[in-house]
């Protein structure tokens, strides 16, 4: 074998070690959402580097040929493993079945198929000639039908796959968004530099641009890994959702860090959420040491917790941690999810306060009435006041959809009662019943109600004074 000094050989095999470090490097991170197919990646460009910088050394003409067809191994799976890629690392690729992974593989298998039957068809290469260039022997490989097939499904694979991640791009955060373009540069690299070679607009018209790109490829994916927290920092699809709820929710990784926050724990804790992504929980709340250091390796859980907003306010709130689980059922990040309970435990220690159950005539909640609004097909709660919350010690989300009878406020007597005299009557005036409270102290209640319909729908409306107050 005789081997042709030249520049063009040094830099493939310098793009191919890079690519390798990108595997060695990835491959500790195996467990993060599209690491296998960045690895899968990372290889295919080191196959396609190495063997087309041995194809340029060598001068022999079937050593050039075999090279040319061993480096299809890269050609013909990268455009599939970015697409697999881009699927996973977005999360877009959840609920797809088995067969819908593995069919897509019927393209490189058959690519490959071609490529190594050629002299029998000649539909990949119709011809092959070494030509001079300079001092070099290169090869060049004539076009067939089957060539242009294999580029044009890679050019579907690499386009749907940038589809995919341009989409996830217009809804992330900056630290996403970075990483999400420094992925981005990668295959835009390789396939310009292809675009370049098979238009025969390349400054080297001999010469495949498309593995030189992977040298900037391959810094790319590098500086993502390093820079911005590629594989680290997984986005999370379902961000849409969270952002809509009430309850504050954070999500961090398997290191502690923070992936997201949604708007509603961005309201409780008054920061700016953006700047807190990346950053280790519990530099970033700081000022919550009752959750951060409590909880710091926690990943099940779920009570009730104090956090001093202020000297003068504290604040109460449920909070439920979860483990996030990777296919393998490793433990890849929690969940923190807290809901305002400051008015129940308010409530709570007020009826404390007052162990008789009674209320404090001086206090505005003693003299404001509980009203409640039932559907009068269920008796289901709909609608509330603050002074239901505070009198009784029922949390709005516990008594929203409920009957009286399933939060044992009151007997079933009580109800069929209650509900006779507003068969007869259509509306009760100072009804005298005795309700439960949350903490099991009876109270005594002048009941008034009467029907409302909203919407062709019939509702009641109970309005109930404590009997020591006076009416007028």
């Amino acid at each position: 074998m005789h081997w042709q000094l030249n520049p063009y050989s040094y830099a493939l095999f310098f793009a191919c070690f890079i690519s390798i470090a990108s595997i060695l490097i990835a491959a500790k991170r195996w467990k993060s959402p599209g690491a296998l197919a960045l690895i899968g990646m990372s290889l295919s460009v080191s196959v396609w580097s190495l063997f087309y910088a041995l194809e340029l050394g060598v001068s022999d003409f079937d050593l050039q040929v075999l090279f040319g067809k061993i480096q299809y191994f890269g050609i013909s799976t990268i455009s599939l493993l970015w697409l697999s890629f881009t699927l996973d690392y977005t999360r877009a690729g959840r609920g797809r079945k088995r067969w819908h992974r593995l069919v897509p593989w019927l393209f490189p298998l058959l690519a490959l198929t071609l490529v190594w039957t050629n002299d029998l068809h000649q539909l990949v290469w119709p011809t092959l000639e070494q030509e001079p260039q300079g001092n070099l022997l290169v090869m060049t490989f004539g076009h067939g039908p089957a060539f242009w097939a294999i580029i044009a499904y890679s050019y579907v694979f690499m386009v749907a796959g940038s589809v995919v991640i341009l989409q996830r791009s217009l809804t992330s955060s900056s630290p996403y968004r970075r990483q999400i373009v420094s992925s981005l540069v990668g295959v835009a690299a390789i396939w310009f530099g292809n675009f370049m070679y098979i238009t025969g607009l390349s400054p080297v018209p001999f010469l495949d641009l498309s593995p030189f790109g992977v040298t900037i490829a391959a810094v790319a994916y590098l500086w993502g890994i390093f820079r911005f927290g590629l594989l680290d920092l997984v986005p999370v699809a379902s961000e849409a959702v969270l952002e809509s709820m009430s309850d504050g929710v954070m999500v961090v990784d398997e290191k502690g860090r923070i992936v997201l926050l949604n708007k509603a724990f961005e309201q409780y804790t008054s920061l700016y959420t953006k700047k807190l992504i990346g950053k280790p929980m519990k530099e970033a709340l700081k000022d919550w040491p009752e959750l951060t250091e409590r909880f710091a390796h926690i990943d099940d859980a779920h009570t009730e917790i104090k956090i001093n907003l202020d000297q003068d306010y504290a604040a109460y709130f449920d909070l439920r941690v979860s483990p996030i689980r990777d296919h393998r059922d490793h433990v890849a990040g929690r969940v923190f999810v807290i809901h305002d309970i400051t008015e129940r435990k308010q409530a709570e220690l007020r009826l404390a306060y007052n162990p008789d159950g009674s209320a404090n005539d001086q206090t505005a909640e003693g003299l404001i009435p509980i009203v409640l609004i039932f559907r009068h097909k269920d008796g289901k709660i709909v609608e509330m006041n603050r002074s239901f919350i505070l009198n009784t010690g029922y949390a709005r989300q516990d008594a929203l959809g409920m009957s009286l009878l399933q939060l044992g406020m009151w007997t079933a007597q009580q109800r069929a009662e209650f509900l006779r005299q507003l068969r007869k009557d259509r509306q009760i005036t100072d009804h005298t019943v005795e309700l439960r409270m949350k903490n099991g102290q009876m109270r005594n209640y002048f009941l008034s109600a009467h029907e409302i319909a909203i919407l062709d729908e019939k509702y009641l409306v109970w309005i109930a004074r404590e009997n020591n107050i006076p009416l007028d």
